[in-house]
C-alpha cells in the first residue's frame, strides 16, 4: 500500500483554503483503497511526523507565503 502525505494549513492567511483544498484532495485519494493517506500541518512536530510515517509521495497543499510562493 503506497503512503501518501498531505502537508495543508500553515501560517499564511491562506491557511482555511490550504485545508479545504486537503480535504478535496484526500476525498478524491480514498476513492482509490490502495492508499494509506495521511494530513499534516507544519508545526513543531512536522519533521518528526515525516520521519515517521516514511511516504511514498508528498502533497505540498500549503498556499501563500511558505507555500506555493514560498
Amino acid at each position: 500500500m503506497k503512503k501518501i502525505l498531505i502537508i495543508a494549513g500553515g501560517y499564511s492567511n491562506e491557511r482555511e483554503i490550504s485545508i479545504l483544498t486537503a480535504k478535496s484532495v484526500l476525498t478524491e485519494l480514498k476513492k482509490n483503497k490502495n492508499y494509506k493517506i495521511r494530513i499534516i500541518e507544519p508545526d513543531g512536530n512536522f519533521v518528526n511526523e515525516l520521519r515517521s510515517y516514511k511516504p511514498d509521495l508528498v502533497f505540498n497543499l500549503l498556499h501563500g507565503r511558505y507555500g506555493e510562493d514560498g
